[in-house]
């Protein structure tokens, strides 16, 4: 029994070791390349059949409407979130047309609203606001919940 479990820990020891020895060369390349390895391994999960799969059922659940006007065909799938990332749930992901994913990203929208919550003490690991059980990202909108002028915001001290 015990050759059995020294084979067994001995091939998983050696699975670990050479996915190690791979990510060391994919960083190395990536900097031979001048890009990132965060970059490259991005690309690369974008490129895998288990995110078409993924995107594919973001953009049926769409009926083909960007999530964001509901008037544009969809064209992208934009990551509310990057806490799952790999193992994304649905609804960290919306389908947009081109102009709304612009609007998003052009807006800092992630980066400078959801960065302005994080002394809140409603704000959660992956940018959720525990108060509306939403995204802090749909509580930010002008018109919604907390709204730009941070109506549910309370300090953490």
């Amino acid at each position: 029994m015990r050759d059995t479990y020294d084979a067994k820990r001995d091939a998983a020891k050696a699975k670990i070791d050479q996915k190690y020895v791979e990510i060391q060369l994919r960083r190395w390349r990536a900097k031979e390349q001048g890009e990132s390895y965060y970059r490259q391994a991005h690309n690369a999960y974008l490129a895998s059949p288990e995110w078409r799969e993924l995107r594919q059922r973001v953009m049926d659940r769409a009926q083909g409407l960007c999530e964001g006007c509901r008037r544009s065909p969809t064209k992208e799938v934009h990551h509310l979130s990057y806490e799952h990332w790999g193992h994304e749930f649905l609804f960290e992901l919306v389908a947009l047309c081109g102009d709304c994913h612009d609007r998003i990203h052009a807006k800092g929208v992630h980066e400078a609203l959801v960065e302005g919550c994080a002394g809140c003490l409603h704000a959660s690991r992956g940018s959720y606001c525990r108060l509306y059980d939403v995204p802090m990202i749909n509580a930010l909108e002008a018109d919604e919940l907390c709204t730009f002028e941070r109506e549910g915001f309370e300090p953490t001290f």
